[in-house]
This record gives structure tokens, sequence and C-alpha cells, in this order.
């Protein structure tokens, strides 16, 4: 079983930085947000959690309205979607279900 590719890979992977590979994580995220694409998204909640996503698309959406406008149904599509498979995990755990059936949630992006 190969490793999945960390967040700041998927980001030059997918060209949304590539000239400065010093570039902050949180500029990459802000990126990221207007840029969605599905993995992308997936590794930044799975690396910084969903809290830390949902209030930088918050401030994106603030400093940069007109590319926000563009990216929103997306962005916030792919959101929604990770919020409810962690919804999900957390109620699964909660009622002591067996860890197979929520258990991949989060490393499989056809589940969510």
């Amino acid at each position: 079983m190969t490793d999945k590719p960390t967040f700041r890979e998927l980001c030059f992977r997918f060209g949304l930085a590539w000239s400065n590979r010093e570039v902050e994580d949180e500029v990459l995220l802000n990126i990221a947000l207007l840029k969605p694409h599905f993995d992308i998204i997936l590794a930044a909640a799975k690396e910084f959690g969903i809290e830390k996503l949902l209030s930088s698309w918050d401030k994106v959406q603030k400093a940069c309205p007109d590319e926000a406008a563009y990216a929103r149904p997306h962005t916030e599509r792919m959101l929604t979607n990770i919020e409810r498979a962690i919804e999900k995990v957390r109620a699964e755990r909660a009622a002591g279900s067996p860890g197979e059936s929520g258990s991949g949630v989060l490393n499989n992006s056809r589940h969510c």
C-alpha cells in the first residue's frame, strides 16, 4: 500500500504553486480553496482539520469576493461532504460500531 500524497505535494502536482517551493501552507490553502480540487481539499482537511479549512474559507471569501464567488459552489460542496463524512465516523464511533464501517471515509475520496 502506498502512502497518499500530502497536501503540499498535491498542490504542487496540480500546479497551484510551482515557482516557490517555500510558499507557506496558509497561502497554499487559500489558493486551494479558490481553485478547488477534491483530493487537495481532502488532504488539507486531514492535515489541518476541517475547522481550519472553514475558517480559512471565511477569510478568503472576504478577501477575494470575486474569485470566491466562482469557487463557492464547488468549495462549499466539498467542505460539506467532508464535514458529513467526519460526522458519520464520529457518530459510528460514539455508537460503538465496529471500526470497519467508517474507517476509511477520510482515506478514500469515493466515500465523501
